[in-house]
């Protein structure tokens, strides 16, 4: 039975004003049509797309229920005025192909979610000040001083490894987040709303092609602030700042392993375990800065190939990088009583864990919080 039906047989009873912007926000974090939507709830397509696009509906507590249970959130979700997804123009992605517009959408409801706990936790905690320079800068030289000064600005010394990719952002104010997906087309995804928000795809066993990854997303941030990306030229341009980020020219020509007449393999895993930084992308600054020439270059990349280390590298450092920050924080929030279990669970609604790597962990269990998995949804 369709759930129109149940709301005549309650007299057209109208108990709750449902958010559109809210089910379209819901619905596109979960990947689901339209359709797929009414088919979970019984709620008829038709319905679902008239709520979507009138914005406030009345309805009654039955519907928002069937919708919210098949969307997996809480009916307060639905009932509140989303927090805004950042547009299409304001997000950078690190991407190997072109990004369908399902999935872009599906990407920017979760920026939505996440921005919200985020913002919520903000009204009760001081996140630390956000310290990204912007740097605008567009040619080779630029970025490589960009890099430097970004470097200098955060302390980190001028020819030293990066010993935490995460760490170092969320110090300088980014909220970090990951995420799980089969989709592949996305390495990560940044965007500003009030303080730089980046996410990461976890990829178990390529814990360097996520650290470049952050650091092109940092690049993002700091030389393209308020331009629009996406095109080789400004996804090169992030790239480079990338690799003169995490391996600053004068350690690299110093330590760069020289062909005799090929490249000593062992010698640069070793260095990648130093540096933290895949053994692709070592080959490639060593043929950006000039180190090894073309031929040299074209070798070592069939080799790559020929080995299979295009996809699973050795030498990957044995610990993954995790944000710190938000599970940080909210398990204090947590210990000290700010936040009732209802509170906790009105925030956890969204699925956060999954959203963006973020968990409460169990020592912030107290008389008034409820253990994660009692709000986690299956």
């Amino acid at each position: 039975m369709q759930r129109e039906n149940h709301d005549e047989m309650l007299g057209g009873k109208r108990a709750e004003i449902i958010h559109g912007a809210a089910l379209r926000q819901a619905r596109n974090w979960r990947f689901l049509s339209q359709r797929e939507l009414a088919d979970k709830s019984a709620v008829s397509t038709t319905t679902i797309r008239t709520f979507e696009a009138k914005g406030e509906c009345s309805v009654t507590r039955l519907t928002v229920e069937a919708l919210a249970e098949a969307l997996r959130v809480s009916t307060t979700f639905l009932l509140k005025p989303p927090s805004g997804a950042p547009p299409a123009s304001a997000i950078h992605m690190r991407s190997r192909r072109r990004v369908q517009k399902a999935y872009l959408e599906h990407l920017r409801s979760r920026a939505g979610v996440f921005s919200r706990v985020v913002h919520a936790v903000g009204d009760h905690f001081d996140f630390p000040l956000e310290d990204f320079p912007v740097l605008h800068a567009d040619t080779r030289s630029a970025i490589e001083l960009a890099a430097a000064e970004c470097r200098r600005r955060w302390g980190i010394h001028h020819d030293a490894p990066i010993a935490g990719m995460v760490r170092e952002l969320e110090s300088a104010g980014a909220v970090v987040g990951r995420f799980d997906d089969d989709d592949a087309s996305v390495d990560a995804m940044s965007w500003v709303d009030g303080r730089p928000f980046i996410f990461y795809r976890r990829v178990r066993g390529a814990v360097c092609r996520m650290r470049f990854s952050l650091a092109h997303e940092c690049g993002h941030i700091i030389i393209h602030r308020g331009k629009q990306t996406g095109d080789p030229e400004t996804e090169q341009q992030a790239d480079w700042f990338a690799s003169a980020f995490l391996l600053p020219s004068t350690a690299f020509w110093r330590e760069f392993p020289r062909p005799s007449p090929r490249l000593d393999w062992s010698a640069l895993i070793a260095m990648k375990k130093r540096w933290g930084v895949s053994v692709q992308a070592l080959v490639r600054r060593a043929f950006d800065l000039g180190i090894i020439g073309p031929s040299n270059y074209r070798w070592a990349n069939i080799r790559i190939s020929q080995l299979g280390w295009r996809t699973c590298e050795p030498g990957e450092p044995s610990l993954d990088e995790v944000p710190e920050m938000l599970p940080r924080t909210l398990t204090e929030l947590a210990l000290d009583g700010t936040w009732s279990s209802v509170q906790l669970v009105d925030l956890f609604d969204s699925d956060v864990a999954s959203l963006g790597g973020v968990e409460l962990p169990s020592t912030a269990v107290a008389a008034n919080v409820v253990k994660l998995d009692q709000f986690k949804h299956p």
